[in-house]
């Protein structure tokens, strides 16, 4: 024994060097939205998942890296993992506009657009604890002989166009946040265009004030908010300061009424009353007379909403006139009865007036001769 583990310590063993490499993963799960052909595919039926699967064929360029399909009945939505050998994601992720890729499209395809985003799931168990239901791939949809999968290329391009930049779908679709973002290194976002120089973007962008071409805005007369209403100040108002500014009530008052300053009981029921405010400026809010806010005691109905004025603002009345006055009074003479005015006739239409009588009795005659004839008398 000794001397076997005195040759075994002496025996060489050989280096191993092992480069580690990051293995790739077998599977990566896509998610199409809206897929051609039919934009809405039943899954449960084998015809929809065969078109799926050839048009999905036909964007990886062979129908080996295409390894499953899953799906919803309640979702637009389809989810299939691709080989991890695949690695052109450039040609197959964002939108594929069917009039791009269809060599002859039909007038109701042409503005129809399939989307395809990464997956948020990465594994097979995730999609399955989800309720995402698996189609099976079979194998003789593919072969060269198959009818549809001669159809299918017969239609798309080749080589498959480049497809285009594009965001997510609503949440409406994208439930549960299955679709990702589109990678910003494959896809990145649209350069801003450069302002021309002069003009009122670059202007902006160069001092940082307002363009030039901004024009201001106009603001309607009533912006600021409705213009004060201020009672009408009498002569001995007009000598005092306007220092302070009180807010009284004007009653206004849908049926008539007698109400004075000196009265504070009424049937409100009976004469309901509508305060309106009435902003006035005095200078001392103790000395506000207010006999002066007296309604008048007229006992006429008064029309509904009807607003009262302040006793200020009525002006006095003009002289009452006298019924037993002569009112003509001061003139010279009277106007004859038979007196014609002596302006001119206004211009219009003239009117002619027959004044023979012999020309009317005439016409009268004819239209008894021609009576009479149609009756089948002769006229003498």
């Amino acid at each position: 024994m000794s001397g076997n583990s005195t040759e075994f310590e002496s025996m060489e063993l050989p280096v191993v060097n092992r480069q580690w490499e990051i293995s790739q993963p077998e599977e990566n799960f896509m998610v199409v939205c809206h897929p051609y052909p039919s934009g809405y595919p039943n899954m449960e039926t084998g015809q929809d998942a065969q078109k799926l699967a050839l048009w999905l064929a036909c964007i990886l360029g062979d129908h080996d890296y295409l390894l499953s399909l899953r799906y919803k009945p309640s979702s637009p939505l389809v989810v299939f993992g691709v080989s991890g050998r695949f690695t052109e994601l450039r040609k197959l992720l964002g939108a594929h506009e069917w009039s791009y890729f269809l060599k002859s499209p039909e007038p109701d395809e042409a503005g129809k657009v399939s989307k395809i985003f990464p997956c948020r799931y990465k594994t097979a168990g995730e999609i399955q604890k989800a309720a995402w239901k698996e189609c099976r791939i079979k194998e003789s949809w593919f072969y060269p002989e198959g009818l549809e999968w001669r159809r299918m290329k017969a239609k798309i391009k080749d080589p498959y166009p480049v497809t285009g930049r594009c965001g997510l779908p609503g949440d409406n679709v994208n439930k549960d946040g299955l679709c990702l973002p589109l990678p910003a290194d494959l896809f990145p976002p649209p350069k801003t265009p450069k302002l021309a120089p002069g003009s009122s973007g670059w202007v902006q962008e160069k001092t940082g004030g307002p363009s030039l071409l901004r024009q201001p805005k106009v603001c309607g007369a009533w912006s600021k908010g409705a213009p004060a209403i201020k009672a009408a100040k009498s002569d001995a108002w007009l000598s005092l300061n306007a220092a302070q500014s009180i807010t009284t009530v004007a009653p206004a008052m849908t049926r008539g009424a007698n109400i004075s300053s000196g009265s504070t009981t009424s049937n409100a029921s009976e004469f309901p009353i509508t305060p309106r405010p009435v902003s006035l400026e005095v200078a001392d809010p103790d000395a506000l007379d207010l006999s002066r806010f007296s309604i008048s005691e007229d006992t006429g109905d008064i029309p509904d909403g009807h607003i009262l004025p302040l006793a200020d603002s009525v002006t006095a009345p003009t002289t009452p006139v006298d019924p037993t006055e002569d009112l003509w009074r001061g003139h010279d003479s009277w106007p004859a009865e038979d007196a014609k005015s002596t302006l001119e006739p206004k211009q219009g239409k003239k009117k002619i007036v027959i004044q023979d009588q012999d020309e009317l009795e005439d016409g009268w005659s004819q239209v008894k001769k021609g009576r009479k004839q149609r009756r089948g008398k002769n006229w003498n």
